[in-house]
């Protein structure tokens, strides 16, 4: 394999004096693999860490810089629900403090049933005549990168579009770049054996591209087509300069369970840089907010309650007596029954756990009662998930990788073809992986 170059991505507050470009995020996706979490609302709206996963990206390229956002989504409870979240930007840049004189202005695509996402971008720079730098970027991918590095990189090579890789250890699941010893990209290679992997670095859905793109994507037949499977081998077969840009910071797809807890436990553990927690911090390695603090806190230096290393509580949490918790991320609103034991999980927010429950590597939805008792506990294994305004009775026990959503979207679950059923009890629709 040949030597590339490695580049420095921590964050830093030197602004070049580039034009930044306008991002464009990716959003029209269903979110199958997060399933029964994407239900009911858009993947980039998942909470990850009581945060939307979004914002999260949203945040860290604001505070660089970066004021002009275009949301190329698609579907009506996606344009909708992101519409209602993010508005135009205004109130969300209150929210951030932001002070660098720029008011994020958030857009949206029009109504439009895209082929793809290039043909939602190509739309997108249409409708709102961009013609300057665009930023593409996922709706579920959490990194950090540093904007200014990355421009410069693009700048300095000449480039039509510059492509962020990051190494991998297993490239099955991946794009896998051929890339030469300038760092230009000659092709990717789609999730290639580890003995036939051109290299060990990674497609991450992040890519910067010149003005020109525009013209491009006009003149080619990007209907049916996406960016890793049309536009780039269309570049690099006709000798556009497409290079590529390896981050050494953080990076992970949020795309399904294990990937969004293995996220949380390494957002926990400061991991990623850029993840700014607004609540209170306890101690060196819990925060709670601090109306959860008033509540929670003589029961927890008396001793009644154990509250472990890497653990986050939001607002106004309950927690009862003998509870032991550690390693999880608790939302706003969320109550917490005698004697459970909770342990790298997540609990979204108005969550209720009931009496003796054992939660060990879940995750449960908001509006979800996970009912318990005594003598009757529950018990959730490891990769379980418990979806949204679910009432799951007192004993179950889900296995490793099952999950729960409503009887009412098990049409929805199973016509994706991913997953096998399980059964139902009138109210509650058991699946799990194929």
């Amino acid at each position: 394999m040949d030597e590339v170059t490695h580049n420095n991505t921590d964050n830093n507050n030197n602004l070049y004096n580039e034009e930044l470009p306008t991002v464009i995020s990716t959003v029209g996706g269903e979110g199958t693999r997060l399933y029964p979490l994407t239900l009911a609302q858009p993947k980039p709206l998942v909470s990850l860490c009581n945060r939307a996963i979004l914002r999260m990206m949203f945040e860290d390229l604001a505070f660089q810089g970066c004021s002009d956002f275009i949301l190329a989504q698609k579907g009506f409870e996606n344009s909708v629900r992101l519409k209602d979240y993010f508005q135009d930007g205004e109130s969300f840049s209150k929210c951030l403090g932001i002070n660098n004189g720029k008011k994020l202005c958030i857009r949206m695509q029009p109504k439009y049933n895209d082929h793809g996402s290039a043909d939602a971008v190509k739309h997108c720079m249409n409708y709102y005549n961009i013609d300057k730098s665009i930023l593409v970027v996922s709706g579920d991918n959490v990194l950090d990168i540093n904007i200014h590095d990355l421009i410069k990189f693009h700048n300095e090579n000449d480039a039509l579009l510059t492509i962020a890789l990051t190494e991998v250890k297993d490239t099955n699941d991946f794009g896998i770049a051929d890339i030469g010893p300038d760092n230009r990209i000659k092709k990717f290679v789609e999730k290639p054996k580890p003995e036939d992997a051109p290299s060990h670095f990674a497609n991450t859905a992040v890519y910067l591209f010149s003005s020109e793109i525009r013209d491009i994507l006009n003149k080619m037949d990007t209907k049916n087509g996406d960016f890793g499977n049309d536009v780039i081998p269309y570049l690099t077969e006709n000798g556009y300069k497409v290079f590529g840009y390896i981050i050494s910071g953080y990076w992970n797809d949020v795309g399904n369970p294990s990937r969004y807890l293995e996220s949380t436990y390494d957002i926990l553990r400061n991991k990623v840089k850029h993840v700014r927690f607004h609540t209170e911090r306890v101690g060196e390695r819990r925060w709670m907010d601090m109306s959860t603090k008033e509540r929670i806190e003589k029961k927890w230096k008396e001793g009644r309650i154990f509250v472990g290393d890497y653990t986050y509580f939001g607002a106004n949490c309950e927690v009862g007596e003998d509870v032991k918790i550690e390693n999880s991320v608790v939302g706003d609103n969320c109550i917490i029954g005698k004697g459970a034991r909770i342990s790298d999980s997540v609990l979204m927010d108005f969550a209720i756990v009931g009496e003796g429950a054992i939660l060990n590597s879940t995750i449960v939805g908001r509006y979800t009662t996970i009912e318990s008792t005594e003598n009757e506990p529950t018990t959730l294994h490891a990769g379980s998930v418990v979806g949204e305004n679910i009432e799951l009775p007192k004993g179950t026990t889900l296995g490793p990788k099952e999950r729960v959503c409503p009887l009412r979207y098990s049409h929805k679950v199973m016509s994706t073809g991913k997953f096998k059923e399980l059964g139902d009890n009138g109210h509650n629709f058991y699946f799990s992986e194929m």
